[in-house]
């Protein structure tokens, strides 16, 4: 008698962890969803701000310069990005 007793609230024990693992599933994608698209939103903004960068540029230096020192300053950013990532802790 005692054991079937133990043996339920073991199932209903479980059963809700369950419940609560699914629930934290659900916001964890949910939050990774919104944060991947507010990264696609970002990579648009530095592709807009290299694209007026090489305009601005282009006035003054010629096409090819202007293209030499965007696509530099796209380097050097995505090195800052891969410093950053490399000193980020598990």
């Amino acid at each position: 008698m005692k054991i079937e007793r133990i043996a339920v609230n073991l199932r209903a024990l479980l059963r809700a962890n369950s419940i609560i693992a699914d629930i934290h599933a659900r916001h964890l994608l949910a939050r990774s969803g919104i944060a991947a698209f507010a990264a696609l939103i970002a990579g648009f903004g530095v592709l807009m701000f290299g694209l007026a960068g090489y305009f601005a540029l282009e006035i003054a230096w010629g096409p090819i310069w202007a293209a030499a020192t965007v696509g530099l300053a796209n380097c050097v950013l995505a090195c800052v990005l891969v410093l950053v990532a490399s000193r980020l802790k598990p």
